[in-house]
């Protein structure tokens, strides 16, 4: 088969062959020359672009006006112009034999109609939303914090597109966040729209995206995941910000730990004291503002201290195992059952049952996560590891196995 070659680019799909068969004549008369395949221009297509190769059969002779050794220029016509007379390709006119055949137009399979087993099977199918549908989502956040974890998690249950700006955790004055505050998470919707507060945002989002985000799938569905988030935003928080501020063993394990990880050895004592230095007033806003929200005297954070709030702690919490009840959580019976038999542990996916986690649930996980484990990608200690083989760990069964549900499929990402 004679090779071919085309010229990059012509009007009207017009391309230039040459033919190297040997022969010194000004005329081609071979046999094997009878087909010449012709890589076409490739077909644009919406996704994928695929070339198209047209096999012309050839005149049995080829005549040139004027000798050129074996090179043999012509053109293809994909448009369907007669072929006699063509274009000045290489600088000279070339005539070829009348009965040169327009090229074939290309096969393209006929599109038949999905069966309907195939059309029942995409209507029952769960899809994930779609991005394009999505408008812009500009989370600002800083690592590590309950509330941007909440809002992560949240919007990952549902699969929304967003981007992260992280900003200082140790400096609040430089954020130069979009509102003009100081506390994160803050969201810009559809580059316009700014929203601070993790509640608030995903309030926004489940009346901005109704699609996405009714029904069952909305972050706040029902009156009762509302009265749970309050309480998870304040009171659970509060006992969070204790074993991780006030606490003086919390504090120790979990940001201190935290700010002296990146030192040397040998340094981290004097790395130890830098951090203590730099957290001092902040830990003692805390011990104010844990003590305020929880309606009762500021503490220490000595270890008398510590076995009051682990009570505390675990009291709070214990709100949640009953929601977490089989007879409670929207457990189906059968779900109930097997829980039974694998040691009497609802089998309840999330805390007011649904299909995906609700605010409650996002908020509840991200304050667990800030006691037993690590917070994602942040990498922050645990301040109170023990709380499930700790006094009064043995009350929440059901508790630690929607934790360790939650943590399966929604692990908490902070980095862009």
């Amino acid at each position: 088969m004679p090779t071919c070659w085309m010229p990059p680019s012509h009007p009207r799909g017009l391309r230039a062959a040459r033919l190297g068969t040997g022969c010194g004549d000004d005329s081609v008369d071979d046999p094997v020359a009878s087909k010449l395949v012709i890589p076409s221009p490739p077909i644009q297509c919406d996704t994928t672009v695929r070339p198209v190769e047209f096999a012309v059969p050839l005149p049995s002779r080829l005549h040139l006006r004027r000798p050129c050794c074996v090179l043999l220029s012509c053109a293809c016509l994909y448009s369907g112009l007669p072929p006699p007379r063509l274009h000045r390709s290489f600088g000279f006119p070339l005539e070829l034999h009348p009965a040169f055949p327009s090229p074939p137009p290309p096969h393209i399979p006929p599109v038949l109609p999905l069966s309907s087993t195939v059309m029942a099977a995409a209507a029952s199918s769960t899809c994930a939303p779609v991005a394009a549908m999505v408008p812009p989502i500009l989370l600002y956040w800083i690592e590590g914090s309950q509330f941007c974890a909440k809002v992560g998690v949240a919007l990952d249950s549902r699969s929304l597109p967003y981007q992260v700006k992280l900003v200082s955790a140790v400096n609040a004055g430089s954020r130069n966040l979009p509102s003009g505050g100081k506390f994160v998470p803050e969201m810009v919707y559809n580059t316009s729209t700014v929203v601070p507060d993790s509640s608030a945002i995903l309030r926004h989002l489940d009346k901005a995206l109704p699609e996405q985000l009714g029904g069952d799938a909305a972050f706040f569905p029902s009156p009762a995941v509302e009265t749970a988030n309050a309480h998870v935003g304040s009171t659970v928080n509060a006992c969070v910000l204790y074993w991780n501020w006030v606490s003086d063993a919390g504090y120790a394990r979990s940001i201190r730990a935290k700010g002296t990880a990146a030192a040397p050895a040998l340094l981290r004592g004097p790395a130890g004291l830098a951090v203590d230095l730099l957290t001092r007033g902040k830990r003692r806003s805390m011990r104010e503002g844990v003590a305020k929200t929880l309606g009762e005297p500021p503490r220490e954070g000595n270890p008398a201290d510590d076995d009051a709030m682990r009570q505390r702690t675990v009291e709070e919490l214990a709100i949640y195992e009953d929601h977490l009840a089989s007879d409670g959580g929207g457990a189906s019976s059968a779900s109930a059952a097997a829980a039974a038999a694998a040691g009497g542990v609802s089998a309840a996916p999330f805390l007011f049952g649904g299909t995906a986690p609700s605010a409650a649930d996002c908020g509840l996980y991200a304050m667990v996560c800030r006691f037993v484990g690590v917070m994602g990608d942040a990498e922050l200690p645990p301040a109170l590891s023990d709380l499930w083989s700790g006094p009064g760990g043995d009350r929440l069964p059901r508790l630690r196995a929607w934790y360790d549900r939650m943590d399966a499929a929604y692990p908490i990402v902070f980095k862009p």
